[in-house]
This record gives structure tokens, sequence and C-alpha cells, in this order.
């Protein structure tokens, strides 16, 4: 008798696995947007805590990738307000795409003095976009044509 009640648990747990691991990503390029909308409005209001929260759910390589960049975020971020001076706004700058392969959104968060530049690259080998790479730089200069 446990063992009929064990197997289907079984089977459904590695069923819920497979459709949680199949949900990761977006099914509309519009859905990517508002993600990276989502992140960088946190990171205006410096709650990068819960930015990097919600990257996670989004998240498809190492663990340790992505700590260490939170881990990076938290302690140059003090570093860049004593510099930079206090945050003032985010401006989405551009969207670059890749026929119905690849999106890339680029953000600025404008400080008194510089800004940083927020980029988020997706990527869509079937029906889904994927988180497939973020980062972000004070090389503002990469926002000029060339």
């Amino acid at each position: 008798m446990k063992i009929r009640i064990v197997v289907p648990a079984v089977l459904a747990l590695c069923v819920a696995t497979a459709v949680f691991a199949q949900e990761k990503g977006f099914p509309s390029k519009e859905a990517t947007r508002t993600y990276s909308d989502k992140i960088t409005d946190l990171v205006k209001a410096d709650n990068i805590e819960g930015a990097f929260k919600v990257i996670r759910e989004q998240w498809l390589f190492p663990e340790d990738e992505i700590a260490n960049l939170q881990t990076q975020t938290v302690s140059q971020l003090p570093m860049l307000k004593s510099r930079f001076g206090k945050m003032l706004e985010k401006k989405f700058m551009k969207e670059e795409v890749i026929e119905d392969l690849m999106v890339r959104y680029i953000y600025i968060i404008k400080y008194e003095k510089h800004a940083i530049r927020w980029s988020f690259t997706f990527y869509k080998p079937g029906n889904r976009w994927l988180l497939n790479s973020l980062k972000w730089d004070a090389s503002v200069d990469e926002l000029f044509p060339r």
C-alpha cells in the first residue's frame, strides 16, 4: 500500500519539476521588456536584494555566477554613489534585435555626475525567450553609434 502511494507522489514531483523547468523564460519579447523594466525599477529604488531575487527566478546558469554578480553589485554601488552622487532616474535607452533570435535592452541609471549602463540580453532557442546575460558597467561611451 505504501509503495503505491510513494510511486505516484514521486512521479507527480518529477512532472511538477519538469513543468517548472519548462516555464523559465518568457512567451513574448514584450514580456522580456517588462521583466527588464521591473529589475531596473528595483535597482533605481536601491532594492538590490529584490532585483536579484527577480533575476534568480529566470537565471538558467550556475548559481555562483549570479551570486558573484550580486556580491559585486552590493559592494560597488555604495562606491558609485560616493563618486557619482545620488541616483536621479532610470532611463530606457534602446532595444537591439537580431531577427527572432535575440534581443538586448540597454538602460541607464542616471547619477548626478555620471550614468551606469545596465544591459539585458535574451535568447530565443525555441518558443520562449530566455535571459541569456545581464551586466552593468560605466561604459556609457558604448551608447554612441560607431
